[in-house]
């Protein structure tokens, strides 16, 4: 199958570096097989400034990647991407065109590293802009990095968690994005006990109330109960193998979590005892 290659960074991450010698590889040999976009580059050819001209931009990047699809070729695509409407646009055309969408991250990269290439680069966009982006999109993740290693649950309420654990609802929707993909433990809120385990495999922007109702039912709910504006953005963290531990396994809950909890060494392995297999 052939992929679109959807790079996610702050500027000076590597992206580009990485974008052309994906490049490369794929049109070895002097074959064309793939193609490369950017925004900037873009810009610069139809000479767009200021935002105003982003509308123009964004759609000249779309009939680029578009038209490299219909040809058959793969394709890369080099930008920060960060805001939600970007990746819901070009995952709806990967499953257009039969293309495998695949998200190649540059976030672990740090925020003090890309300050110091983006010094070093001829065209800077300036130590103030990367602090904001990361401040504004990367500040949670570089939270659930630094615990990676630290086995979480995730506290729902229910009926929503036997819903999960029964295998009716695979999407669980939330007001932000998250970088976790690994097994979970399962709280039930209030209780005080995690009752079953999943694995979180995906996070997918929800973007308007057409596709919120037409994939009511992986959400657990009906379409005529589901709309957007709960949430200022809105994520489907998308689930997997869900299953009730032999017996409910407590734990000390901290003060103020209300989406997360990390487990101490002794709660996760009395979690992993309990996993049925």
């Amino acid at each position: 199958m052939k992929k679109l290659y959807f790079l996610r960074g702050l500027p000076a991450s590597g992206k580009t570096t990485w974008a052309k010698k994906k490049l490369a590889t794929l049109n070895r040999d002097g074959v064309r097989r793939a193609v490369l976009t950017n925004k900037d580059a873009i810009r610069k050819r139809l000479r767009a400034k200021g935002i105003n001209s982003e509308t123009r931009v964004i759609r000249r990047e779309t009939e680029l990647v578009t038209k490299a699809m219909k040809a058959g070729l793969q394709v890369v695509i080099d930008n920060t991407h960060f805001h939600p409407p970007h990746e819901l646009r070009y995952r709806q055309l990967a499953d257009e065109y039969g293309y495998k969408f695949e998200i190649k991250s540059f976030t672990h990269v740090s925020v003090e590293a890309c300050v110091r290439r983006d010094l070093k680069r001829r065209n800077s966009v300036g130590e103030w802009v990367i602090r904001d982006m990361h401040s504004k999109y990367l500040s949670q993740r570089v939270n659930e990095q630094q615990e990676k290693n630290v086995m979480r649950a995730l506290l729902i309420r229910s009926p929503h968690i036997e819903k999960i654990l029964d295998g009716k609802k695979i999407w669980e929707i939330r007001g932000s994005r998250t970088d976790v993909r690994e097994q979970v433990g399962l709280v039930r809120s209030g209780s005080g006990t995690i009752i079953g385990v999943c694995d979180v495999v995906d996070c997918i922007p929800i973007l308007t109330d057409e596709q919120s109702r037409r994939n009511a039912r992986k959400a657990g709910s009906k379409p005529s109960e589901v709309s957007l504006g709960y949430y200022k953005n809105t994520f489907a963290w998308v689930l997997a193998n869900p299953q009730y531990l032999k017996a409910p396994v407590p734990y000390k809950h901290p003060t103020g979590a209300i989406i997360w909890v990390k487990l101490d060494a002794q709660v996760e392995k009395a979690v992993q005892r309990a996993v049925k297999h």
